[in-house]
C-alpha cells in the first residue's frame, strides 16, 4: 500500500490557500491545510463504514476477542492483589509491630479489587457492541452514536460524503481569508459554472484526486446555509 506523502499534500494545499485568498497568514496556512486533510480523511472513513463491503463478522469477532481479554485482564489483576497480599502478610510477620505495612498491604488489595471491578462494565459494552454489529458496518454507527438499532441504509445514490466534508472546511477557510461568502457563477455564453470559491475548491478537489462536481457541492452547502437560517 502506496502510504502519502503528508508533508508534500499540506504544503500543496497551502500553497492553494495562500494562492486563493488574502487574509490569511503564511504561518498559518499548514494548521488550515491539515483541516482539509483531516475532512478529506473522516469523509474517506465515514464512506467505508457505510459501504458495507467489508464483513461485519470481522468487527464482531474483533470485538469479542477484546472482550474476552479484559475479562482476562480482570481476573489477573484481582489475583495481582491476592499475591501481593499474600507476599505482605509474610513480610509483615517479620514485624508483627509494623503497622504501615499491614495498613499498605489492605490498602493495595482493596484498590486492585476496585481496579478490576472497573474493568467489568469496560468488558460487557463491547459484548454488547459484538452483538450490534450482526447486519453491516452500518452497525459501528449505532454503537458509536449509543443508538439501539442499526440506522436503515438510505435509498438512491451513494452521497459522496468525502466531497462534502471538504467542501465545507473550503468553505469556511475561504471565508475566513477573502471575507467573501460562497458562490456560483455562471458564464453567460457556455452556462459554464466558475467564481472565485469554485476555482478554489476545483484545485483541491484534483490535488486530492476527488471525483466530485465542484458545483453540485456548492450548491449543498448553499442549500444548507439557507436552511439553518430558517
Amino acid at each position: 500500500m502506496k502510504i502519502p506523502n503528508w508533508h508534500h499534500i499540506e504544503d500543496e494545499i497551502s500553497k492553494l490557500i495562500v494562492k486563493h485568498t488574502s487574509k490569511i497568514k503564511t504561518n498559518a496556512t499548514a494548521d488550515y491545510a491539515n483541516t482539509i486533510i483531516d475532512a478529506w480523511q473522516f469523509g474517506k472513513s465515514f464512506e467505508k463504514i457505510v459501504s458495507g463491503d467489508k464483513p461485519p463478522e470481522k468487527d464482531q469477532e474483533i470485538l469479542k476477542k477484546a472482550a474476552t481479554k479484559l475479562s482476562q485482564a480482570r481476573e489477573l489483576l484481582l489475583q495481582v492483589g491476592h499475591h501481593g497480599s499474600v507476599a505482605l502478610e509474610k513480610q509483615s510477620q517479620i514485624n508483627a509491630n509494623n503497622k504501615l505495612n499491614q495498613e499498605y498491604r489492605l490498602s493495595e488489595n482493596n484498590y486492585s479489587e476496585i481496579l478490576g471491578n472497573s474493568l467489568s462494565p469496560i468488558s460487557y459494552q463491547l459484548e454488547e457492541a459484538a452483538k450490534m454489529l450482526n447486519a453491516s458496518d452500518r452497525g459501528l454507527i449505532a454503537v458509536l452514536s449509543g443508538a439501539e438499532t442499526n440506522p436503515p441504509p438510505k435509498k438512491g445514490r451513494k452521497q459522496k460524503t468525502t466531497a462534502h466534508y471538504i467542501a465545507k472546511t473550503c468553505a469556511g477557510i475561504f471565508m475566513a481569508g477573502t471575507d467573501h461568502k460562497i458562490s456560483i457563477t455562471h458564464d453567460p455564453y457556455d452556462n459554464v459554472a466558475g467564481g472565485k470559491f469554485h476555482t478554489f475548491l476545483t484545485e483541491v478537489f484534483k490535488l486530492l484526486e476527488i471525483k466530485a462536481n465542484a458545483e453540485h457541492c456548492i450548491k449543498a452547502l448553499l442549500k444548507e446555509e439557507n436552511a439553518d437560517l430558517k
